[in-house]
């Protein structure tokens, strides 16, 4: 009756994360689902035709892509179908973990429904990048290993290869993580395996995985010139700092949520030192460093943090099944059990949560800074559920028709100028949906899969635009620009002449559009009429915080196709 009742609670916890985020995507995923129609259409893994450069963050969710693309599937429905697919595969495996951590079935269902609640997992697994494959192939792989080195085969070695070779793929930091969690699954495996045994079985995996990495960074290099992504040089940080991981301990960290990513650091340190189990001390040791080295974005605060809220419930649950069956005496059994007390607490407080601050945003959104948490609320949910009945929420009928947050930048491509899209540029950042629903070219701000910017050692370094930089940007004589960070800094020291301003004020000059012929109205809606063919029927599509975008390009159609209705006849 237990097990049946935590199931239910599950599902019921399950359905309402799939209600609140489902419609919602990143703009990250259409980057890779930009690389995936290329593929398709003979253009080659680029962004830009002609332009060799790896500026997607995962190849393999880029090669899932293509498999559906190719087959024909709305783009966006692959992306939403992969992203569940995975989802219930890290259910799985977490299971599996928590099992082996000791977690009885009930435990084990418990650790899931916690996980499930967890807003963070949830929203990062629906949002329609890589996470939730890719904390997957983080459970599976000291999993697999582990099988392999227990009872060796030729169908659990390859089966481990595989996985190994996923991850690896899966990220930029995977091929790291295959080395720190499978060194420490060959070192604290059963110990009544030699280690020189563990050793031997290992190596033939080991060996496999070093060929097939060697000839991908073979293949990286002669393909686009670099033997790693070109997403590292874009990311890499300025050096360790401890101040990346506050989002641990503060940044809007609720006191249960504290005390359970606590717990779960005491666990893997306890299963370190009573039973040499190093695999979930290295797991937390590599997360964290890996957060401190990296360089800060504007996601939300627990994107790269979600490694470890997907093995700290499991750790907990794992430790009180671990004193269910130990403990002799009362008093054990009951600090067990109030370990359960902070888990359901924060799952409570984190399925109540839609996501948290990270303090570039906070400033950006005009948030205090004691006011990193967004809430759920009644409004947040009543837009959900309109964006999945491919009806149009009141925020988006509120919206000014000509300002409707970043996919503005969509209309300015599509009605500045009467050279082709393919033919034309935009500078800018915060792209991915501009860059998928139009083929105009982008040289990105940021410099994901812009050379250029890389490059330029000041921006590099500091982040500064030099006049420099921002002239090779605007040489392209860009059909529109967004600039933000220091961009209108290092745009407002060379010649702008040509450019007529759209938005922005002294501080941000941040949007400008080259001077020249319009395309007539009859061109216009024939591109708005192509973007609309590219839309997902049956939800609309949702920002990282529930803007409908969808619905507001939909909106906007309506609006040009009334222009164009009430245009007066030709004489």
């Amino acid at each position: 009756m237990a097990l049946a009742a935590i199931g239910v609670l599950g599902l019921a916890v399950v359905a309402a994360q799939l209600v609140f985020y489902f419609a919602r995507t990143v703009d990250d995923a259409f980057i890779s689902l930009r690389y995936a129609e290329n593929l398709a259409a003979g253009d080659g893994f680029v962004y830009n035709p002609g332009e060799r450069v790896e500026g997607t963050s995962s190849p393999l969710w880029v090669v899932l892509q293509l498999a559906g693309v190719a087959a024909g599937v709305n783009g966006v429905w692959v992306t939403k179908l992969l992203s569940l697919a995975s989802s219930a595969l890290l259910g799985c495996l977490a299971w599996a973990t928590a099992r082996r951590l000791g977690a009885g079935r009930r435990l084990a269902a418990l650790g899931l429904v916690a996980l499930a609640a967890c807003s963070y997992v949830s929203a990062w697994a629906l949002l329609g990048l890589e996470t939730p494959l890719f904390l997957a192939l983080l459970l599976a792989w000291p999993l697999a290993l582990r099988g392999q080195l227990r009872a060796p085969s030729v169908g659990r070695a390859a089966l481990a290869w595989l996985v190994a070779l996923a991850l690896a793929t899966s990220r930029p930091e995977g091929p790291l993580w295959v080395a720190t969690l499978g060194v420490a699954t060959v070192a604290s495996c059963d110990p009544r395996v030699g280690l020189r045994q563990r050793v031997w079985r290992a190596a033939g995996v080991g060996a496999a995985t070093l060929c097939c990495a060697g000839a991908l960074f073979a293949l990286r290099r002669w393909y686009f010139g670099l033997w790693l992504p070109h997403t590292y040089y874009a990311k890499q940080g300025t050096g360790v700092s401890l101040e990346k991981l506050e989002a641990l301990w503060g940044q809007g960290v609720h006191a249960t949520e504290l005390t359970v990513l606590g717990a779960a650091a005491l666990v893997a340190v306890v299963r370190l030192v009573r039973l040499g189990d190093l695999v979930p001390a290295a797991y937390v040791a590599t997360a964290l460093v890996f957060v401190a080295s990296v360089l800060e974005d504007w996601m939300p605060n627990q994107r790269h943090l979600l490694p470890l809220w997907v093995l700290a419930p499991l750790l907990v649950v794992g430790a009180v099944g671990v004193a269910l069956r130990r403990a002799t005496r009362a008093p054990w059994t009951a600090a067990g059990v109030a370990l359960l007390v902070p888990l359901i607490w924060a799952g409570v407080v984190q399925l109540q949560t839609d996501s948290r601050f990270s303090p570039r945003e906070a400033a950006t959104h005009g948030r205090p800074p004691d006011r990193w948490r967004r809430w759920k609320t009644a409004e947040t949910w009543r837009d959900a559920w309109e964006l999945l009945r491919h009806r149009r929420p009141r925020h988006v009928e509120r919206m000014h028709v000509d300002r409707m947050g970043m996919i503005t930048q969509l209309w300015w491509v599509l009605e500045a100028s009467t050279e082709p899209e393919r033919e034309s540029w935009f500078v800018g950042r915060d792209i991915g949906r501009v860059g998928w629903l139009s083929p105009v070219r982008v040289f990105d701000t940021d410099g994901l899969f812009t050379p250029a910017v890389v490059a330029d050692e000041a921006w590099r370094r500091t982040g500064r635009v030099t006049p420099a930089l921002a002239g090779r940007a605007l040489a392209l004589q860009p059909i529109a620009t967004d600039l933000l960070d220091d961009w209108p800094n290092g745009a407002a020291r060379v010649d702008l002449a040509g450019y007529d301003m759209l938005l922005g004020s002294k501080r941000f000059p941040n949007a400008m559009r080259r001077k020249g012929p319009r395309p007539p109205l009859d061109e216009v809606v024939a591109r708005y009429r192509r973007v609309a063919a590219k839309l997902p029927r049956g939800f609309h599509l949702a920002t990282l915080y529930g803007e409908g975008v969808g619905a507001a390009i939909e909106r906007r159609i309506e609006h040009i196709e009334d222009r164009a209705a009430r245009r007066p006849p030709a004489r």
